[in-house]
């Protein structure tokens, strides 16, 4: 398996020659909300933060800034889980 490493830069090129290709509007945020979704799948498909980190460029911190609201929904999950159990 061939692992492709792409700059955001890059992404962005490819992503906005995709849609103006598909005849669709082309806003600045488009990327950013690609980027967004595809780490939120990741996320909560059971990928650890590290690994997302890594396929996207950032640090972890970074991610973990962004997303810390989806380690406080598994949290709360948990904590009902918990308390769910007689």
């Amino acid at each position: 398996m061939t692992i492709w490493m792409v700059s955001f830069v890059t992404a962005h090129e490819i992503i906005n020659t995709i849609l103006n290709n598909a005849d669709v509007s082309v806003r600045s945020s488009n990327t950013h909300i690609m980027r967004h979704t595809c780490a939120s799948l990741l996320y909560n498909n059971g990928v650890e933060l590290h690994t997302i980190a890594r396929i996207l460029g950032n640090s972890e911190e970074v991610l973990r800034k962004t997303y810390v609201h989806f380690e406080e929904d598994n949290l709360i999950s948990a904590m009902e889980a918990i308390a769910d159990i007689e």
